[in-house]
């Protein structure tokens, strides 16, 4: 009778063990699944830079956390074309950030955009130029603001850069109609600042 429980508990124990070894497979396989290869930069890419086999790589990251728009796989790598901002090692790379050599030379404002200039303080000392990715905030009146203010608008391009007689800088932001009209709704309340 012991011999027959001893087998009876051998065989629960190695059932347990079996389901809660699938179990963890087909976590590890659901989370495995659910990434995509997303281009990202391999080094810190300028303004302008080719893209080459060396610079870029593709990336697994998880479906939740890819940007609209990026390059996949599926896409693959776009060589010889150009990126028109500036990317930190490991960022993604976007489908609408790369232009052709041909296009590169005459960039235009696209359908459907048009630009915005605000002023910007310079006392932070933030190097912009365009191409650059930025998003757009709402600063108090001492001129402070931290990062966890929440931006009136995220990714906005910057189609130029000007100065100011005054201690600012001219920024033009490539938007669209709505995000012009979220801009004109917060100038005559707020100061607008950017930040990468």
């Amino acid at each position: 009778m012991r011999k027959v429980r001893r087998r009876f508990q051998f065989g629960m124990s190695s059932v347990v063990l079996l389901m809660t070894v699938a179990c963890v497979g087909v976590g590890i396989y659901q989370t495995w699944a659910s990434k995509i290869e997303v281009l990202v930069a391999t080094e810190d890419l300028d303004h302008k830079t080719e893209i080459t086999k060396t610079n870029v790589k593709f990336a697994r990251w998880p479906a939740e956390i890819v940007p609209e728009g990026a390059i996949t796989s599926k896409e693959g790598i776009p060589i010889g074309d150009f990126i028109l901002t500036r990317l930190r090692k490991g960022q993604a790379i976007i489908g609408e950030d790369v232009f052709s050599r041909s296009t590169l030379t005459h960039i235009t404002i696209p359908a459907g955009y048009k630009v915005i200039n605000i002023k910007i303080p310079t006392t932070n000392g933030r190097l912009l130029r365009s191409g650059d990715r930025v998003d757009v905030i709402a600063i108090e009146a001492d001129g402070g603001w931290d990062d966890e203010s929440e931006p009136l608008l995220e990714g906005v391009r910057v189609f130029n850069v000007g100065s100011s007689p005054n201690s600012s800088r001219i920024v033009g932001l490539l938007v669209t109609e709505k995000q012009a009209s979220v801009i004109a709704d917060h100038r005559g309340v707020n100061q607008l600042d950017v930040r990468p």
